[in-house]
């Protein structure tokens, strides 16, 4: 994704920018360099029916991944890797559609503020943090902002209610 990225920046003539985490990432596979020119796209499709939509960006897809993995036996879940959402709202309707059809329940998962995600769904369905300043070691950080794994699973379990 971030080769993607990159792409994309060179070929348009906008200001851009690409956050990094400074934190060690899986490389994932169903992430596609080619489709971040379009902003968003599926990486992983649901199996049967649709029940919700995780939609990320970043290092939070791999925990979005194994979520989507973790409830697999109660809840056929897609997840949508959102790279740019600028991108992604530029495109056709048919398109944006595609990805994240009318009527289907969205909950957004951002180590970052809920504000950016209300575009996709309610402030309710956003997992972020809204709060900055916390430092130290990776995961006493995440359970401090109750962002670990199983915190934002237990969330997701409860707006999937």
């Amino acid at each position: 994704e971030v080769i993607g990225c990159w792409d994309s920046i060179i070929k348009r003539n906008a200001t851009s920018s690409i956050l990094i985490t400074n934190n060690n990432t899986h490389i994932l596979g169903g992430t596609s360099s080619l489709n971040t020119k379009n902003g968003a796209y599926i990486v992983k499709q649901e199996k049967e029916r649709l029940d919700a939509i995780i939609v990320t960006s970043g290092s939070e897809l791999t925990t979005s991944l194994l979520i989507a993995d973790d409830l697999k036996e109660k809840y056929d879940l897609r997840v949508v890797s959102c790279p740019c959402q600028e991108l992604f709202f530029m495109q056709t309707k048919e398109y944006i559609e595609s990805i994240i059809p009318n009527g289907v329940k969205v909950i957004c998962i951002e180590a970052s503020t809920k504000n950016n995600w209300v575009r996709f769904t309610n402030y309710d369905n956003i997992i972020g943090i809204d709060t900055f300043g916390a430092s130290g070691r990776l995961n006493d950080v995440l359970t401090k902002m109750n962002f670990t794994r199983e915190q934002i699973k237990e969330k997701v379990i409860e707006l999937l209610k």
